[in-house]
């Protein structure tokens, strides 16, 4: 597969069905208030806890390095497991656990594999 929808490629590998959510305005999903943010991880979560397979990618293309963040632009990722947690702080914090195809590139984001923000009750 050259490109296009990671939910396409996994219904083409395991036969079942898929649906892709895409969001064009990355600033509001991403804004701590915004509800459509909100109902977006809940609808990854609920996924996940049934089982199904998860892909999600970046808009964009050239796969260069968005930012200093370590995610790649116009890149497919897998979506291995999402989680609500309280941080030290006891403020509410929604992970998603990412799989890069690469095997380069490492998230340079909050609770990456080498944060100090995880716990031993995380």
């Amino acid at each position: 597969m050259q490109g296009g929808k990671s939910g396409m490629a996994l219904h083409h590998l395991t036969g079942m069905p898929s649906a892709d959510f895409l969001h064009e305005n990355m600033d509001q999903l991403l804004a701590s208030n915004s509800t459509s943010a909100e109902g977006l991880f809940s609808r990854i979560l609920a996924a996940d806890e049934l089982g199904f397979s998860i892909g999600c990618g970046t808009g964009g293309s050239g796969e260069f390095e968005i930012g200093n963040s370590g995610i790649i632009a116009g890149h497919a990722y897998t979506l291995i497991s999402a989680h609500r947690i309280k941080d030290k702080s006891g403020r509410d914090q929604q992970l998603v656990k990412l799989r890069n195809p690469w095997g380069k590139f490492e998230s340079k984001c909050d609770y990456n594999d080498s944060s100090n923000l995880w716990t031993p009750a995380i």
